[in-house]
């Protein structure tokens, strides 16, 4: 462990000083999402979905403008429709990202570019060019002050529905000793607070938005929104750090496309309650977070 965090140390030596609060090194995190009839129509199809995720990041600074952080990631989805005769669906997805932050000569400023390939489909495809999705994204940071930072930027994916364009916006604000705010819209947004030294509260909203290969050219796609209570709980003389959500979907939308019929299907399902259990190897790259 002392030689895995001396490397971590190493990797980090000379990107503390501009990055996000935390960086997660290692991350694993399962969600339970039942169905709730809050938010939803009588006339939607209870659903029942479970979400598992992994993923490990690595920095590595080649050079005093340039980092490069190695993203794989893992991810499989179960999705239970309540009804007769209805089969549950199993998804998985393999990706692989890889992101380069260039700091300028004014050191407030930095742009992260990020390319992304992707394997969505349906349990049991083989990877295909029919299941490779690439994705890439560009932000520009500028730090107007110690305690605060905009980021402006676009992301672009090649989904199974189409080209999906997003703008973002971001920030990484400092508000007190124990309040923080950070965040990219719309895919995510954190809000928070220092309740002790080892145990932080507070609001998340992440958008999802995810399409995936069927047999037969078919696809399957999945879109909403999610808000959290978090609790991150951040385990004494170690980098563990241990989180615990509860929450709710918001939007719920799910679309399905026979290539045979040339059909797509909206599926009009209900919104679900999120019971979110994660653990991560976390650094805090920032010291000021936290008491």
């Amino acid at each position: 462990m002392r030689i895995a965090m001396l490397l971590i140390l190493i990797l980090f030596t000379g990107f503390k000083s501009r990055a996000q609060a935390i960086f997660d090194v290692l991350q694993m995190q399962y969600q339970h999402i039942p169905s709730s009839e809050f938010l939803s129509e009588k006339k939607d199809r209870p659903v029942d979905l479970k979400y598992f995720q992994t993923q490990l990041n690595l920095p590595w600074k080649w050079n005093s403008k340039n980092t490069i952080v190695f993203n794989p990631q893992y991810e499989s989805r179960t999705i239970e429709f309540k009804s007769r005769n209805s089969a549950a669906k199993q998804f998985q997805s393999f990706a692989f990202t890889l992101s380069n932050q260039y700091t300028f000569r004014d050191t407030t400023q930095q742009i992260v570019m990020a390319a992304m390939l992707r394997h969505n489909s349906e349990s049991g495809i083989h990877v295909s060019d029919e299941t490779i999705r690439p994705a890439f994204a560009m932000m520009y940071t500028k730090r107007k002050s110690n305690n605060f930072a905009i980021k402006l930027g676009a992301y672009y994916s090649k989904e199974l529905f189409g080209n999906l364009w997003l703008p973002l916006i971001g920030v990484e604000w400092r508000l007190s000793k124990r309040l923080w705010i950070w965040g990219v819209l719309p895919r995510y947004a954190v809000l928070d607070y220092t309740v002790t030294k080892h145990w932080h509260s507070g609001i998340v909203f992440k958008g999802v938005t995810d399409s995936y290969r069927l047999p037969e050219q078919g696809w399957f796609s999945i879109v909403e929104g999610q808000l959290r209570w978090a609790n991150d709980f951040y385990i004494p003389k170690t980098p563990l750090m241990i989180t615990l959500d509860i929450g709710h979907t918001l939007s719920r939308v799910m679309n399905q496309y026979d290539a045979n019929t040339f059909q797509e299907q909206k599926i009009n399902v209900k919104d679900g309650i999120i019971f979110k259990a994660g653990i991560a190897w976390r650094v805090v790259v920032d010291k000021r977070f936290g008491l």
